[in-house]
């Protein structure tokens, strides 16, 4: 029975596992309990037993109360005393009642600190940050996402190593949710300058994250309330920064001069060339390496997505899965961005019978990208380990479950430790692999090159055309000497032997399969005439980019050579790299000089800063407002 009541109480949402408080006055039960459900291997449980056991309880809570959230459900079960029960019941409610006073205490004195700064006191503050003084920073991070911890740790180091101190919040330990109590008593303690939060804007967290600080929003996920409008106006002292997805209404809320786009930073202290250790060396070499936990085939994915929705709806969502199969089939030799946006479209239009469109963004998120990052993924890797096979290489899986999987499971190598192990990992291969949807942009390819390995990733023709297209915007949009010009309409000509840069953008596009709305350029000869038109009727989307180093492909030594569509172009690549040497480092170099100058975690902490005090310098706004209570 008590099995089967904790089992009930401990379902996860987000990686959360609440904690559970056992009670037992009777020694020989609380023995036989502690047995049972092994209370000595779990930090889960706590356990409070003997006599005592309901004042040691609420002593615990009590000495905790600043930092957890207090227990919300008492559960009774075999033999139990009704009046420990009362008792315990009414000792947690006057808990609840001091922690609210005390953090309605805590708001009203961050409320009257946050009165006394004016625009003028920001402005003053931030100029003295430029000159070279030390911010105080409080970053605020889940332990429940392995990424979030290590990217703001390297962060906080970057932040760090220019001169401010920072400090990193997170949950007190793994069965702890992150409390209004102790994240408002750290602000009030702290006094920060800067508030870095990951994923979720102030407005969307007031409780956690109060005013009378400057905050910044690093966004690092599409997460689902960032498609929705803020609660509240973001103030004049809110940023956002990361990886801007700009359909999302959080995100458009904000000022454009409030706003970095900085999507996949890497830090350059943890990935780095030297020489891994011998002992390492000798763990990790190998041929062809994948590292993912990502292991679920596409068809367990899609299985697990429909029991959500009605037997009578199945009919349709398998017709979907079907249609997205086929545009990856279609992947390797066409542009599929305007076939995505119309699958997703009608899959929402079957699946809420109306125009779909409240759900679009979600079942991007929840279904069409995933199930294309499963589909290419595994593609991949069986191409992966056909090419091994036939070629005598070893190939490695790192991550998660790849032992369970039905066709990869003899390449598993299980999790990679992040630090050494994983830079020894990509260092240490022949060549590593990427496979998303996305293309290049990801932070496991700026890890690789740094750390002085090389990666091969699939190719994303959507990626090199929105790269093309900005390339061409680019070029003209500097307003070069024609070289000639047509009779009939005037349109400017640039001669390619004249234009470097116009040569290689046009040898790029003639790789690309033909779009869909036009080419922007005609060749006649050594001529090209730009048509501006074109280039004005493009989407918006295919212009998303802020400046040349947020890029992917920019990065990049050779695009095309580290870019791969098919098996026999992952084959060569493949073997080009293990056989000539000389070559793999010429590009391994080229493409860690660029990662290093262009997206390296100390450059986004630097621009970070940097848009900070240039903003803050103009700031007029009115004063803030004070905490909410």
């Amino acid at each position: 029975m008590l099995n089967a009541r904790i089992a009930s109480l401990s379902t996860m949402e987000f990686g959360y596992t609440p904690p559970i408080y056992l009670v037992e006055t009777d020694i020989s039960r609380a023995r036989d309990s502690a047995i049972a459900l092994g209370l000595g291997s779990s930090t889960q449980f706590h356990g409070f037993f003997g006599p005592n056991a309901g004042r040691e309880l609420i002593s615990s809570l009590s000495s905790r109360m600043n930092k957890i959230i207090l227990p919300t459900r008492i559960e009774s079960c075999g033999t139990h005393d009704p009046h420990l029960n009362d008792w315990i019941s009414k000792e947690i409610a006057a808990l609840w009642n001091e922690q609210g006073r005390r953090i309605a205490d805590w708001n009203q004195k961050i409320a009257e600190r946050a009165a006394s700064r004016d625009a003028f006191y920001w402005k003053k503050r931030f100029q003295t940050f430029r000159e070279g003084a030390s911010a105080n920073i409080l970053i605020v991070t889940t332990r429940y996402s392995s990424y979030m911890q290590h990217a703001c740790k390297d962060l906080s180091e970057s932040l760090e190593l220019l001169g401010h101190r920072v400090t990193v919040l997170e949950e007190p330990d793994t069965h702890t949710m992150m409390s209004p109590q102790l994240s408002i008593k750290t602000h009030l303690d702290l006094d920060p300058d800067i508030v870095i939060t990951t994923n979720y804007p102030r407005a969307t967290r007031p409780e956690l994250f109060p005013t009378g600080c400057v905050s910044v929003c690093w966004i690092q996920d599409a997460m689902p309330h960032l498609f929705r409008p803020l609660p509240t106006e973001p103030e004049s002292t809110d940023f956002i920064a990361g990886h801007l997805y700009r359909n999302a209404k959080a995100v458009q809320a904000y000022g454009e001069r409030n706003q970095l786009e900085f999507p996949v930073p890497v830090s350059t202290q943890k990935f780095h060339p030297e020489p891994v250790p011998e002992e390492l060396q000798d763990r990790y070499t190998c041929d062809i390496a994948y590292i993912s936990h990502q292991s679920q085939p596409a068809q367990a994915y899609h299985e697990d997505f429909i029991v959500q929705f009605p037997v009578g709806m199945h009919d349709h969502l398998h017709a979907m899965r079907n249609r997205l199969e086929d545009i990856v089939r279609r992947w390797d030799s066409s542009l599929v961005a305007a076939d995505l946006k119309s699958f997703n479209h009608d899959m929402a239009v079957g699946i809420e019978e109306l125009d779909g469109s409240r759900i679009q963004h979600q079942l991007w998120n929840q279904y069409t990208h995933p199930m294309l990052e499963r589909l290419i993924r595994h593609q991949t890797l069986e191409w992966a380990a056909e090419i091994a096979e036939a070629n005598r290489l070893e190939l490695r899986i790192y991550g998660k479950g790849w032992e369970k999987h039905p066709t990869l499971s003899q390449f598993a190598k299980g999790e990679l430790p992040h630090g050494e192990a994983l830079r020894a990992a990509y260092q240490c291969s022949g060549v590593q692999l990427h496979a998303s949807p996305l293309g290049c942009g990801h932070q496991r390819v700026g890890e690789c090159f740094l750390s002085g390995g090389l990666m091969l990733a699939r190719r994303s023709w959507d990626e090199f055309y929105r790269d093309n297209t900005y390339r061409m915007h680019a070029f003209r949009s500097q307003s070069p000497e024609p070289d000639a010009c047509l009779l009939t309409n005037r349109q400017p000509g640039y001669s390619l032997r004249h234009h470097p840069e116009l040569r290689s953008i046009i040898e790029q596009r003639m790789h690309i399969p033909s779009p869909t709305i036009g080419w922007d350029h005609e060749q006649l000869g050594d001529i090209v005439y730009a048509q501006p038109e074109v280039v004005d009727r493009l989407q918006p989307w295919l212009l998303n980019y802020d400046g040349d180093e947020h890029r992917p492909l920019h990065l990049l030594d050779d695009a095309l050579a580290l870019t791969f569509s098919t098996r026999q172009e992952l084959e060569s690549a493949v073997l080009r790299a293990i056989n000539d040497q000389h070559w793999r480092e010429a590009r391994a170099v080229g493409t860690r000089s660029r990662i290093t100058n262009s997206i390296s975690m100390y450059r986004f902490a630097e621009s970070l800063i940097s848009m900070m005090c240039d903003q803050l310098s103009l700031h007029t706004g009115p004063v803030l407002t004070g905490a909410a209570l």
